[in-house]
Formats: C-alpha cells, sequence, structure tokens
C-alpha cells in the first residue's frame, strides 16, 4: 500500500499517488542540495532559492523539507522570520554532523 493511496482507491488515485511520491522524492533531493550550503532559510526562502532549477509549489517543498527535519538532517535554529504575508516562519539549517 503506498502511502498516497489506499488500497480500494480507483486507479486515478493511484496514478496521483505515483506522480506525489515522485514530486516528494524530488523535493527532498532540491531542499537537501540546496541546504549543504549552510545558509539559513525559511521555507519560502527555500522554494525561492529552488525555483530556477525545480518549480514547484511551497507545500511540496514545505514536504521536502519536513522529510528533512523529522530525520535531523535540519534544524530549527529557533530564529524566525517574517513570511511574504507577514506571518512568523521558522528557519532551517542543514544540521553538522
Amino acid at each position: 500500500m503506498s502511502e498516497f493511496a489506499r488500497t480500494d482507491d480507483p486507479d486515478t488515485s493511484w496514478a496521483a499517488a505515483a506522480k506525489a511520491a515522485r514530486a516528494s522524492g524530488k523535493a527532498v533531493a532540491a531542499v537537501l542540495a540546496l541546504m549543504h550550503d549552510g545558509v539559513a532559510r525559511t521555507d519560502q526562502e527555500i522554494r525561492a532559492a529552488c525555483r530556477p532549477e525545480y518549480v514547484v509549489s511551497l507545500s511540496t517543498i514545505q514536504h521536502g523539507r519536513l522529510a528533512l527535519s523529522e530525520s535531523d538532517i535540519l534544524l530549527d535554529t529557533g530564529e524566525r522570520r517574517p513570511t511574504e504575508d507577514g506571518m512568523l516562519s521558522r528557519v532551517w539549517v542543514k544540521a553538522v554532523k
């Protein structure tokens, strides 16, 4: 069973699930490649920096960043920066290992 579709879902859901899985893997790779430079960024800043080579939604980038932060590859710096709409956003940095 896929994490994106249930076994009893129609074939269209399975096709969408396959596409989502590919996008998620690409997002993880894009975020990780970017964050190797050691620059601390918000999700919006990560998306803006990835856009020239990897045009994608903020939500997809957030899923990639989430996977990396849950694996302790990216860490919350404790800093907060305002987003485009004025809300505060966490700032992430690659863990030094």
